[in-house]
C-alpha cells in the first residue's frame, strides 16, 4: 500500500517475475505447449551470503534524468512553485477518493491503483521540496553562480544571465502545462471524451464529478486567461457556477467532447511548440554552462546525470539517521512485517499464509530490504543490485523520503537506495509461491 512508499523501514516485497518461453532451439517462436523456458547466454548468479553495514553494492539500469547541475533558477522553481502546487492539487485529488474509498471496499478495490498512482509522486514532491529547502540547495548554486560569473566574464561561458533569463520567461509557460497535466488530464470523463481509454470498471463517477469541480475550478483560478482556449471561457460564462458546468459535461457527451478537444488543441498548439523552443534554446545554453563548469572547477570530479541510457552507480550498504536521536538500521526483517501486520488497515492486512509461516518459528531474522549510498532515480525500480564479486544480492525500487531531493543535489547523509534482498525473493519464491522449480534454474553461490 502508500503509507509506506519512499519511508523506511521498509517491508514492502516489491517484485515481480516474468518468464520468456522459446521453442526447443531456443529461438522466438509462437505460442504452443511445447515451448520452453528461454535459456540466457549470460545469466546473474545469486548470493545466499546476505548484505551488512559497509557492504559494497553496484547497481545499473537505464534510469530517467537527474539535474544535478542545473541553473538556480529550475531549482527554485522546483521547490517554490512546482512542487507545492501540485502538492496541493494531489492532495485534493487524494482527499476526494479517500473519501469515497472508505466508504465503500468495492470503491477502495477500484480506486486503490489510482489512488497509489497519484500519491507516488505527491508523497515525492513533498520530500524533494523538503530536502531541497533544508540544504539551501538555491542558495547554495547562486552562491556557485556569483563565482562562475566572475570567472566566465568575456568569454563563451558567461551564460548565467541567459539561463536566468530563459527560465523566468518559461517557467510561466512551464507553469501552465503543469496546470493542465494535473487538472485537466485528471479527470476521467474529459479523458473518455478525448479518445483515451479509461477502464469503466473501476470507475467511479461521484469521485470523478467531485474532482471535475475541484480541478478546474483551481484551474481556473490559477492560470490568467492568456492561458485558456477560447471555448473554455465562453463555456464558464454560461454557467452559473461549475456545479453547474459539470452537470452538463457529465450529462452530455458532445459538450464533455467539445471542452476536451478544445483543451487538448490548445494545449498542444499553443503552448507545447513554444515550451518546446525554451528547453531548446536552455539545454543548448546548459551545454555551454556545463562545459564551463567542469573548466571552473577542474579540480572536481563531475558524475553523469542519468539521461535514459545506461548508468552505474556504486555505493554501500549503510543506515541513516534522518533526524536527532533516531537512527536507522539498513536492514529490515520479517519480524517488522508481523509487527505491522494489522487486519484493520487495509495496507498492513498480509496474507494469513504469511502469518501461520511466522508463527511456526525460525524465520524471525528473515531479510527483507536494505538501505545502500547508491544515486539512483526514477527508472531505477527493478535494476539489479549486485555485490563485490558481481554476484545478484538485491533489486532497487525505492529511495528513502528525507532523500528524494538526490535528482538535484545528493546529500551522502541522508540518501540513500531501498532494495528488496534476494533472499526474501527465494522466501516468497518458496514458502508462499511453493514454485521450487524455479529455484532449481537458478544459480546460487555462497
Amino acid at each position: 500500500g502508500e503509507t509506506d512508499n519512499w519511508m523506511w523501514p521498509r517491508h514492502t516485497g516489491d517484485f515481480s517475475i516474468f518468464r520468456i518461453y522459446a521453442g526447443n532451439d531456443n529461438m522466438p517462436a509462437d505460442y504452443s505447449e511445447d515451448n520452453v523456458p528461454y535459456r540466457p547466454k549470460k545469466s546473474l548468479k545469486i548470493s545466499l551470503a546476505g548484505v551488512k553495514e559497509g557492504d559494497f553494492t553496484f547497481v545499473y539500469g537505464c534510469p530517467g534524468s537527474t539535474r544535478e547541475y542545473v541553473h538556480s533558477s529550475e531549482v527554485d522553481y522546483v521547490a517554490n512553485v512546482s512542487d507545492p502546487e501540485k502538492i496541493a492539487l494531489r492532495t485534493t485529488r487524494l482527499d476526494i477518493m479517500n473519501k469515497y474509498m472508505s466508504q465503500s471496499q468495492a470503491v477502495r478495490i477500484q480506486y486503490s491503483s489510482k489512488f497509489a498512482g497519484v500519491a507516488n509522486a505527491w508523497k515525492k514532491w513533498q520530500g524533494e521540496e523538503k530536502g531541497i529547502k533544508k540544504m539551501k540547495t538555491v542558495a547554495a548554486k547562486q552562491e556557485f553562480e556569483k563565482g562562475y560569473k566572475e570567472w566566465a566574464a568575456g568569454t563563451d561561458y558567461d551564460v548565467t544571465d541567459t539561463l536566468a533569463a530563459l527560465y523566468a520567461r518559461r517557467n510561466s509557460l512551464y507553469r501552465a502545462m503543469e496546470y493542465y497535466n494535473e487538472t485537466v488530464r485528471s479527470i476521467e470523463k474529459l479523458q473518455m471524451a478525448s479518445g483515451r481509454p479509461v477502464d469503466m470498471k473501476d470507475y467511479y463517477r461521484p469521485i470523478d464529478e467531485e474532482t471535475f469541480v475541484a480541478m478546474m475550478t483551481a484551474f481556473d483560478e490559477a492560470l490568467e486567461d492568456c492561458y485558456k482556449p477560447e471555448y473554455f471561457l465562453k463555456s464558464r460564462d454560461r454557467f452559473a457556477d461549475m456545479e453547474a458546468w459539470k452537470d452538463a459535461v457529465f450529462a452530455d457527451t458532445l459538450e464533455a467532447m467539445a471542452l476536451a478537444g478544445a483543451l487538448n488543441e490548445f494545449y498542444s498548439k499553443n503552448l507545447v511548440p513554444r515550451e518546446n523552443d525554451y528547453n531548446r534554446r536552455i539545454n543548448l545554453a546548459n551545454r555551454t554552462y556545463m562545459k564551463g563548469q567542469m573548466e571552473y572547477r577542474n579540480d572536481k570530479v563531475f558524475y553523469p546525470d542519468a539521461n535514459l541510457t545506461l548508468r552505474v552507480a556504486y555505493g554501500h550498504v549503510e543506515g541513516y539517521s534522518p533526524a536527532d536521536g533516531v537512527s536507522y538500521n539498513p536492514v529490515s526483517t520479517l519480524k517488522g512485517i508481523i509487527e505491522k501486520d494489522n487486519p484493520d488497515i487495509f495496507d498492513y492486512d498480509i496474507p494469513q499464509t504469511l502469518r501461520d509461516i511466522y508463527a511456526e518459528g525460525g524465520h524471525e531474522g528473515q531479510p527483507v530490504c536494505f538501505l545502500a549510498t547508491n544515486h539512483t532515480t526514477g527508472g531505477n525500480s527493478g535494476s539489479p543490485v549486485l555485490n563485490a564479486d558481481g554476484n545478484l544480492i538485491g533489486i532497487n525500487f525505492d529511495r528513502v523520503w528525507e532523500g528524494t531531493m538526490s535528482d538535484y543535489v545528493f546529500d551522502p547523509d541522508f540518501c540513500r537506495n531501498i532494495s528488496l534482498d534476494v533472499r526474501y525473493i527465494l522466501f516468497i519464491l518458496k514458502e508462499i509461491g511453493h514454485a521450487d522449480y524455479l529455484l532449481e534454474e537458478m544459480a546460487f553461490v555462497k
